[in-house]
């Protein structure tokens, strides 16, 4: 039985005004049994400030990524930790990560269209973060949320 859920939904809020975010680009640790953890990034979150993983769509990731580095992954879905790291970008690693998809563009399949969103991602707004998730292997849907705080704004 894999310990990963068939469903994990991130819920990104404004951690002042308890509102959903749409627009942040975020990405996801795998935590790897075997040589190097992966690193995802995710669809931007949609109007309701959701973004959504499922199982299959990591396993598909797991596989063009290995296909790409193949001295560097050796794990697949089910040899990973049962935890998982949501890491909200800051505006340097999401400029990274707009580099990679251009790089790489044809290979992970990315549109024109998909960078360009990224490239209008409200990350800028907020202070960028992250947090590590135990993953409850006996629920086949799981609901995480996670608060962003916008810059200049402490609590």
């Amino acid at each position: 039985m894999s310990i990963f859920p068939d469903n994990i939904t991130i819920k990104i809020l404004d951690k002042i005004r308890n509102t959903s975010v749409a627009g942040i680009a975020a990405k996801v640790r795998l935590f790897s049994n075997h040589k190097n953890d992966y690193y995802f990034i995710l669809p931007l979150s949609d109007d309701k400030g959701r973004i959504v993983i499922t199982k299959r769509w990591l396993s598909e990731e797991i596989k063009k990524e290995k296909n790409m580095f193949i001295m560097d992954y050796s794990s697949e879905l089910e040899d990973c930790k049962s935890q998982i790291e949501i890491i909200i970008l800051d505006k340097n690693s999401l400029s990274r990560a707009i580099s990679a998809m251009e790089l790489y563009q044809d290979e992970l399949d990315i549109s024109d269209e998909d960078i360009l969103k990224y490239k209008n991602a409200s990350n800028y707004k907020y202070t960028a973060r992250s947090e590590v998730f135990i993953l409850d292997s006996s629920k086949s849907d799981i609901e995480i949320n996670m608060s962003i705080e916008e810059q200049g704004i402490q609590t």
